[in-house]
């Protein structure tokens, strides 16, 4: 028969998966992007979900902050074109990222 020592569980096997939210201001083309990179980390330990919003700088800041807030996301990035918006538009989204 085992010593209880040696019937305890074991812990510490495992990494805790890092959750990544990616929310992109276009609904097609930067998703592609960026599910490169989901096939790329997926046995990292990094799980990545990506969403194409295809809103303008602040709602698209805005809804990430509703996602960001709903769900127990690691860590959330907000990709936009910086060259579609005017730069007051820009400055004041990032303001609010």
């Amino acid at each position: 028969m085992r010593s209880k020592s040696s019937m305890k569980r074991k812990t510490g096997g495992r990494k805790t998966a890092i959750t990544v939210l990616i929310v992109c201001e276009g609904e097609k083309t930067e998703p592609n992007y960026f599910k490169g990179l989901r096939r790329d980390l997926e046995n990292s330990g990094i799980n990545v979900k990506i969403i194409g919003e295809g809103y303008n700088t602040d709602s698209l800041v805005e809804r990430t902050i509703e996602l960001r807030d709903e769900s127990g996301y690691d860590r959330v990035w907000v990709v936009l074109d910086r060259d579609s918006f005017k730069a007051q538009n820009f400055n004041r989204a990032m303001q609010l990222a």
